[in-house]
């Protein structure tokens, strides 16, 4: 019997083709052009012909990179200009024809073919660092993680809000969809999409779209919101205990006035309730409703241990930039050590 022998991985095919480089520009360049060519017929073709791409890239003289990167800085300065059209045309109540521009502009960047994740990477668009890191833990994706040159979560989003603005709220749920898939941590997108439940009565799926949110709240604001969220359910379930819990809970992150109007309104509904509940009633409330009392571990514990790796290998900014996130939920005698330390530095 004949054996059919397996297929080369991904990365034995890159071993292979790297082993012919030479270090002369000219064949190196050449070389990976046949190279990408050689296996366009390859289940990794797209694969091979991104990384070849990326090689010949890393090979190139600092004034070409420079001329490319100022190309694409120009054609990144277009696209803001375009949304920020889109947004003054939102601003003025065009919405018509800001959702027509958002979705000529999308559809545009779309039949460029970037960015699409293949078996060995995914593309996303991160607005800030701490996403991108979050979005690290909480997968544990094996693939490599690379950032899309388009701001496709940005133009998704406003796409998705323009929708929701002139109520058509299922199309909304479905460009806040795509944004979430290109933006799976930040919090902002996720709360539109929840959104988009709230109006039209999905109060279960408004419910179980905000307790995922609790996993991605890396700032005491949108902390307090996903309490404000299960607050309104609760509500709406007549669960007035809970209701307060929530929302009075809520404001230990954030001084809402919604909050506190919230909580007056339920002392009107419910007239037994306690609407200034103590941290035990709390915590026994959510232990039975399966409710997160306070932030997630996670976020807390990656954000801390990043301040400290941050001091130790004296990276002022981004120590900074971490401890901001532990300040936001916790200040205690070993944060402001840390804080001070920073300050230092």
């Amino acid at each position: 019997m004949k054996l059919i022998p397996r297929r080369k991985k991904f990365t034995t095919i890159m071993q292979e083709i790297t082993s012919g480089l030479t270090g002369d520009l000219t064949h190196d360049v050449t070389y990976l052009q046949e190279q990408a060519q050689k296996y366009q017929r390859n289940r990794y073709s797209r694969e091979i012909s991104q990384e070849c791409g990326r090689l010949i890239y890393e090979m190139l003289p600092e004034k070409l990179k420079k001329e490319f990167a100022a190309m694409v800085d120009q054609d990144s300065q277009a696209f803001d200009a375009e949304l920020e059209e889109v947004r003054f045309q939102l601003f003025k109540g065009e919405n018509n024809r800001a959702l027509k521009k958002i979705q000529r502009l999308i559809a545009r960047c779309e039949a460029t073919g970037m960015s699409k994740d293949d078996q060995v990477s995914e593309y996303f668009d991160f607005k800030e660092v701490f996403e991108e890191i979050l979005y690290h833990q909480i997968s544990q994706s094996e693939k490599e993680i690379r950032v899309a040159q388009i701001k496709y979560a940005e133009m998704y989003l406003l796409s998705g809000s323009l929708l929701f603005e002139m109520k058509r709220y299922a199309a909304a749920a479905e460009a806040l969809e795509e944004a979430m898939q290109w933006n799976p941590t930040n919090a902002q997108i996720a709360f539109e999409h929840a959104e988009t439940f709230k109006v039209r009565g999905m109060l279960k799926e408004y419910s179980n779209a905000t307790r995922k949110i609790f996993k991605i709240a890396f700032r005491p604001n949108d902390l307090a919101r996903c309490y404000r969220n299960l607050g309104y359910y609760y509500v709406e379930q007549e669960d007035w205990q809970t209701a307060a819990c929530c929302e009075a809970f809520s404001l230990q992150f954030e001084k809402a006035e919604l909050a506190q109007s919230e909580l007056i309104y339920i002392a009107t509904k419910a007239k037994t309730v306690d609407i200034a509940p103590d941290v035990e009633m709390i915590r026994t409330c959510f232990e039975k409703q399966d409710i997160p009392f306070g932030p997630d571990p996670v976020v807390i514990t990656l954000a801390y241990q990043l301040t400290k790796q941050s001091i130790a290998q004296g990276e002022k900014k981004a120590a900074e930039y971490f401890i901001d996130i532990v300040q936001g939920f916790f200040e205690n005698e070993e944060t402001q050590m840390m804080r001070e330390e920073i300050d230092r530095m």
